[in-house]
């Protein structure tokens, strides 16, 4: 039986050619680590646009 690569397309073909390619988390829907939350030591969070919206999860 074939595996599921050869029959996946769209979002699903993207997650298992990056997981393949030894990303874990090829969404960016991990929690991430976080910083002071000041000026001098912002909390970063990687975005793939020049705009994009914050929340907080207090």
């Amino acid at each position: 039986m074939p595996d599921s690569l050869g029959h996946s397309v769209g979002a699903e073909r993207f997650e298992l050619l990056t997981r393949l390619a030894g990303n874990e988390d090829p969404f960016e829907m991990n929690v991430k680590k976080r910083a002071t939350g000041t000026k001098e030591e912002p909390t970063l969070i990687p975005s793939l646009y020049d705009k994009r919206l914050i929340g907080c999860v207090c």
